[in-house]
């Protein structure tokens, strides 16, 4: 009737079974299902579990370094260039490119998030063998060197880096999440914490980028027709295009109200 093999606390099941957990119940289960659980009771004519996490096909957790090798062959996880040297055991070591954008206080005095970001920043290039210098409470959009990409199937986080944090520097103000089918050199959101400036280099280790696979393909991965993807593909920093969802907010509400 069934058939159940232990990995620690990872349990596949095969054949079909009937399941009943606080998360609902499962009947005729005919495919391989792969959870988290912790086992509450065994009975050869019933199984019970407490579960903490229902996932099917692939466990819901960070992939390991074998597994982001392995989907990096298979074209799930898009890293270029790609060097085994900078895979951790469950991440993978990014690096820090040239370009970067600061605000142009000389001519801008407020931020409005409605209108377009046009002139609002400039943009600053590292030349060779000079560091990029961020001073105290500065704020600088800066550049991933490694193109990085998931398929619908993935989600990326990017994290930083636990030397450079104790130095005061914040790689991402809030956003470090790449979406499931999007490719692109991430921007980076730096911000310097600490008193004393900090100097930026070519090429250092900036941040540390982890995998997790969605409980099932995404039906529309970012860039798709209709999700207002602001960010697709880039190349080079991009300042916010946050006023774009203002536009389309007042679109559905002239819509709604017949004008």
């Amino acid at each position: 009737f069934f058939d159940v093999e232990w990995d620690r606390y990872v349990a596949v099941a095969h054949h079909t079974f009937h399941v009943t957990s606080p998360y609902g119940s499962y009947k005729s289960i005919k495919h391989r299902l792969t959870f988290n659980v912790q086992l509450s009771t065994v009975d050869y004519g019933l199984l019970t579990f407490d579960f903490r996490l229902l996932t099917f096909n692939y466990p819901s957790m960070i992939l390991s370094d074998r597994d982001i090798i392995k989907e990096q062959k298979k074209g799930g996880i898009i890293i270029k260039p790609f060097n085994r040297k900078y895979v951790q055991p469950a991440s993978v070591d990014l690096h820090l490119d040239r370009q970067f954008l600061v605000f142009d206080t000389t001519h801008n005095f407020v931020i409005d998030p409605k209108a377009p970001a046009e002139g609002l920043m400039k943009p600053v290039e590292m030349k060779k063998n000079e560091p990029f210098i961020l001073h105290p409470g500065e704020f600088a959009l800066g550049l991933i060197f490694e193109e990085t990409g998931v398929s619908d199937s993935f989600v990326g986080r990017l994290e930083g880096k636990s030397s450079l944090g104790r130095l005061g520097l914040i790689i991402h103000t809030t956003a470090g999440y790449l979406d499931p089918g999007n490719s692109l050199h991430l921007t980076l959101e730096l911000f310097n914490a600490g008193r004393l400036p900090i100097k930026l280099h070519y090429g250092m280790s900036i941040g540390q980028i982890a995998f997790e696979p969605l409980s099932s393909p995404c039906d529309r991965p970012y860039g798709s027709k209709g999700l207002n993807s602001k960010y697709f593909g880039d190349k080079k920093p991009v300042a916010s295009k946050m006023y774009l969802n203002f536009k389309k907010s007042e679109t559905k509400t002239t819509k709604k109200g017949g004008k």
